[in-house]
């Protein structure tokens, strides 16, 4: 899986979710346009932008925006930095562990 996942350019993670799921973020963090969970709502969660497309469960939308894509792929570019840029400041291990650690000692 992690061999297959080191070739891509482009992941389509989960259609039914709200946020993403960790195939989602290791996407991500390797710099891949992903597709999953990522619902208006979680920019608020977050507190800015999530660099990933809302992958809702329309195969025709999904078709048409992976063609576009495809089509344009270096117009995306800036969204494959964003990506990794996004996970190294919201899922660093550092981040985490301090949340973990915020919450425990409280």
């Amino acid at each position: 899986y992690k061999q297959l996942l080191a070739d891509c350019d482009i992941l389509l993670d989960q259609t039914l979710s709200y946020d993403r799921g960790m195939s989602g973020v290791i996407g991500m963090a390797n710099g891949m346009i992903t597709f999953s969970g990522n619902e208006p709502a979680l920019a608020e969660c977050y507190q800015k932008t999530i660099p990933c497309i809302n992958a809702e469960p329309d195969s025709r939308k999904i078709a048409s925006q992976l063609e576009d894509i495809i089509v344009n792929y270096p117009a995306y570019a800036h969204l494959r930095e964003e990506s990794k840029k996004f996970v190294e400041e919201t899922h660093s291990v550092d981040i985490i562990a301090a949340k973990y650690l915020k919450v425990w000692s409280e």
